[in-house]
């Protein structure tokens, strides 16, 4: 009788433990993706507060007139109307106004006109910031050393579900910045736009910074929102269109270089 009782009183000091260690449980957010993240935790409570999210709106113009396919525009004298075009961004860094940087790996944006508004994956930590940049193009670490394939349908850089996908399927990689038109090439500029323009510059030396100054206050859990200007016709300042209408980079690498330089005159933060 005294071992049933004794075995008996063993068991339910057992049950009673687990019992008790089972309600010590700390509780906390335990999502690795919350900015209070508590490595403790052990059940969560409910409590987890995100970083706040990016959305990036460019606005598509020419000069003051928003950007049309297929419409005359005066550029360097010349009657110029579109039919494509589009760049790559990457490599986004944002400037805390109280000193330091905070960058967003693995972040590709393909702009163009069918699409206005770009949510990054990641978000930034609550704050005040400057301004931010980013490259126009695709980092080197990606742009050759990657290939389209390895990455999911529909991203940005993959050419599956993805018909604005633009790489040269070699070593060169990507395609960082595409024009394409007709541009009037009469000795008077004084014609029709009839004459086709190509534009595609790219490979790792053309990889070029654009920095932009706005200041913003981050919120966690909520959306911040950055508007950029695109002015599609200073990616030819500094070009005779009559002339210099064509270079894929390796053809031409001087008219390449002035279209990627002139990045700097392109874009705007509102």
């Amino acid at each position: 009788m005294k071992k049933k009782i004794t075995l008996l009183l063993m068991t339910a000091f057992a049950v009673s433990s687990l019992t008790v260690l089972n309600g010590c449980k700390k509780e906390g957010c335990t999502d690795e993706n919350a900015v209070n993240y508590d490595t403790e935790a052990k059940e969560d409570d409910g409590s987890c507060v995100y970083p706040a999210s990016v959305m990036l709106r460019f606005n598509q113009k020419v000069g003051n007139e928003n950007l049309a396919y297929n419409t005359d525009y005066m550029i360097n004298g010349r009657k110029t109307r579109f039919t494509s075009v589009q760049f790559y961004a990457s490599g986004f860094v944002f400037n805390k106004a109280t000193g330091g940087t905070l960058t967003l790996d693995g972040e590709y944006l393909l702009v163009h006109p069918g699409q206005t508004e770009y949510a990054l994956v990641n978000g930034i930590t609550q704050g005040d910031y400057s301004g931010f940049k980013f490259y126009q193009g695709v980092d080197p670490d990606v742009n050759t050393k990657k290939a389209p394939t390895d990455w999911p349908a529909g991203h940005a850089l993959s050419p599956t579900d993805n018909p604005n996908h633009q790489h040269w399927g070699w070593n060169s990689g990507y395609v960082f910045v595409l024009l394409e038109g007709r541009v009037d090439t009469t000795a008077a500029a004084n014609g029709d736009a009839n004459h086709s323009f190509v534009f595609h510059a790219g490979t790792d030396n053309l990889l070029r910074t654009i920095t932009l100054q706005d200041e913003f206050t981050a919120i966690d859990g909520e959306t911040v929102s950055l508007t950029i200007d695109v002015d599609w016709a200073e990616f030819f300042h500094g070009l005779d269109l009559r002339e210099e209408n064509e270079t894929h980079t390796m053809n031409d690498v001087a008219t390449a270089i002035t279209i990627v330089n002139n990045g700097e005159r392109v874009f705007s933060a509102q």
